[in-house]
C-alpha cells in the first residue's frame, strides 16, 4: 500500500487498562518475539521515509520484529476513487530495478537504524537477546520479476526472505483481489517462482491473492505459506472466507489480521477479528499483519502502542499463551520451518 498515511498524533480509543491486565502483556511481549507479518517501516523506499522512527517505536513497543515490504508494482500503481490500481504501462527493467533498488534501501536503513536484517527466526532471537530491532526483508508483488526467474534468487541474495506474489497490478503470476480474473488462478510462471522460493527458503505469502491462487499455490508449495495482511468476512475484496482461510491453515501455515478500517469499523473490531479467526481455524494460525505506514484509515496508531493488542486480547478472555502465538509465536514456527 501507498504512501505513509497512519495519521501523526492520531488518538483512538482503547480499552480501560487495569494493571493486572497491563502487567501481563508486558510479560507475553517479553518472553515472546512479537512479529508484524506485514509493514512499510516509515516507507523507507521514499526520500522523505522514516524508517528511524519507526525502528525506534519498535524498541519503546517491544517489538521484536516487522517484515518490511519494497513493492514489487510501485512504478505502475496509483490511488484513485476505486482505491490502490495499476494505472500505467511501465519500462522494461524498471519494476526490476526499482525493487532491487528498495531491498538495498531497506538494507542501508536497517544498518544505519542499529538493527538486524535477519534472514531467518534465529536471527529474531539472537536481536531481541541484544535489544534490537530486527527487520525480515520482503517484496509486495512479483511483478519485479517481469517474468525472469532469476530475480527471485536475487532478491534472496540480498536478504529477502518473504515473497508476496501478487499485489495491485495483475503480474505474470497470478490474479489479485481487487481486480477481474485474467489468467484464472496461478499461472504456470507463478508456480516455478513458489517453486523456487520453496528451494532457496523463502515464505511464500498470498495477500492480495484470490481464493484461486491461494488453491492453485498450495496445491504446489511443499510447506506452510502465509497471508500477511487480511481480514475474515466479506466487506471488502481484500477478505477472505473461511474456506479460504482453512485452506491457509492446512499447510500448517497463518494468516495475519490487518487493522485497516477498509475491512474493519474499529479497535473493537479488530479485536474481534482475531477473536474470530482464532475460533474458525486455531489460535496455532493467527497472528498480527498490520500494514504499518502505509495503510488507510488505521484503528491501531503504531509499535509503541503494540501492548494495546494482547492487552485487548487479555481483556477479552484468550488465554496468555495463545496470545503469544498471535503476537508472534506462530510466525516465528513458520519462519523456522520454512527458513530454518
Amino acid at each position: 500500500m501507498l504512501p505513509g498515511i497512519w495519521g501523526e498524533g492520531m488518538k483512538l480509543e482503547y480499552p480501560t487498562r487495569d494493571r493486572e491486565t497491563v502487567r501481563a502483556a508486558a510479560d507475553i511481549l517479553e518472553i515472546v518475539p512479537a512479529v508484524d507479518l506485514h509493514s512499510h517501516l516509515g516507507c523507507f523506499y521514499f526520500d522523505d521515509g522514516y524508517p528511524d522512527r519507526a525502528l525506534a517505536n519498535m524498541r519503546t513497543g517491544n517489538v521484536a520484529a516487522c517484515v518490511a515490504a519494497t513493492i514489487g508494482d510501485k512504478p505502475a500503481i496509483e490511488r484513485t476513487e476505486r482505491g490502490l490500481r495499476a494505472v500505467r504501462e511501465v519500462e522494461p527493467g524498471l519494476l526490476y530495478s526499482a525493487s532491487i533498488k528498495g531491498f538495498e534501501t531497506l538494507n542501508r536503513a536497517v544498518e544505519d537504524g542499529g538493527a538486524v536484517l535477519a534472514k531467518n527466526a534465529a536471527d529474531v532471537r539472537h536481536a531481541k537477546a541484544q535489544g534490537k530491532p530486527a527487520v525480515i526483508s520482503g517484496i509486495e508483488g512479483g511483478d519485479y520479476l517481469e517474468g525472469e526467474l532469476g530475480g527471485v534468487e536475487a532478491a534472496y541474495d540480498l536478504g529477502v526472505r518473504l515473497f508476496q506474489l501478487v499485489h495491485y497490478r495483475i503480474n505474470e503470476l497470478g490474479d489479485i483481489q481487487t481486480e477481474e480474473p485474467h489468467h484464472g488462478g496461478l499461472t504456470d510462471f507463478g508456480a516455478d517462482v513458489v517453486r523456487e522460493s520453496d528451494r532457496l527458503g523463502m515464505v511464500i505469502d498470498l495477500a492480495h491473492a484470490p481464493f484461486s491462487v491461494c488453491r492453485d499455490t498450495i496445491k504446489v508449495a511443499k510447506g506452510p505459506v502465509v497471508v500477511s495482511h487480511t481480514v475474515l468476512g466479506d466487506v471488502h475484496p481484500r477478505c477472505i472466507n473461511a474456506e479460504h482461510a482453512q485452506m491457509v491453515a492446512d499447510t500448517g501455515g497463518m494468516i495475519g489480521v490487518w487493522p485497516s478500517k477498509l475491512a474493519v469499523r474499529d479497535f473493537a473490531e479488530f479485536i474481534d477479528g482475531i477473536f474470530a479467526l482464532a475460533e474458525l481455524i486455531g489460535p496455532d494460525h493467527v497472528g498480527i499483519g498490520t500494514d504499518m505506514d502505509a495503510v488507510k484509515n488505521p484503528v491501531y496508531t503504531g509499535y509503541d502502542e503494540f501492548h494495546v493488542i494482547p492487552e485487548a486480547l487479555l481483556a477479552g478472555g484468550m488465554a496468555a499463551d495463545d496470545i503469544g502465538k498471535i503476537v508472534g509465536g506462530n510466525f516465528m514456527r513458520v519462519f523456522d520451518e520454512v527458513a530454518g
